[in-house]
C-alpha cells in the first residue's frame, strides 16, 4: 500500500510490520511550545520550525506512538525517547506544511519483503 489517508490505523499498520517512519513535523505543535525568535520564545512575532523525528512504535490501547528524537533536550520531554498521542503526531505532520517539512518516509532494508 503506497497511498492513503494519514490515520492511526495506517501508521500503526506500518509500525506493526517493524518498519519505523521518518516524519517531518511542525516542532512547535509537536512540542506544544511557543514560536521562536532570535531573542527567545514569542508566540506573537515568532516563527514555527520544522523538525524531523523517527516514529518507532504504536500502542492502540492508549493511542500513543513511540518517538526517537534527535534533539536531546527537546522542550516538551527533555529526552530523546518519549511517547506522544497519535493525533498530536498526525497534526504536527499536517502542520509541517508551513515549513515544507510535512513528510513520512517508511524506513526498510533493501531486501525487506512484505509479509501479512
Amino acid at each position: 500500500m503506497v497511498w492513503g489517508d494519514l490515520s492511526p490505523q495506517r501508521i500503526g499498520g506500518v509500525l506493526e510490520r517493524g518498519l519505523p517512519i521518518l516524519a517531518g513535523t511542525n516542532g512547535v505543535y509537536l512540542y506544544q511550545c511557543a514560536r521562536e525568535t532570535e531573542q527567545g520564545p514569542d508566540d506573537i512575532t515568532g516563527d514555527v520550525y520544522g523538525h524531523f523525528i523517527i516514529v518507532c512504535g504504536y500502542c492502540s490501547q492508549d493511542e500513543t506512538v513511540s518517538i526517537a528524537d534527535p534533539l536531546m533536550d527537546n522542550p516538551a520531554h527533555g529526552s530523546k525517547y518519549y511517547r506522544v498521542g497519535i493525533y498530536r503526531l498526525i497534526g504536527s505532520i499536517f502542520l509541517g506544511t508551513a515549513t515544507d517539512d510535512a513528510n513520512c518516509l517508511v524506513i526498510r532494508r533493501k531486501d525487506w519483503q512484505f509479509r501479512k
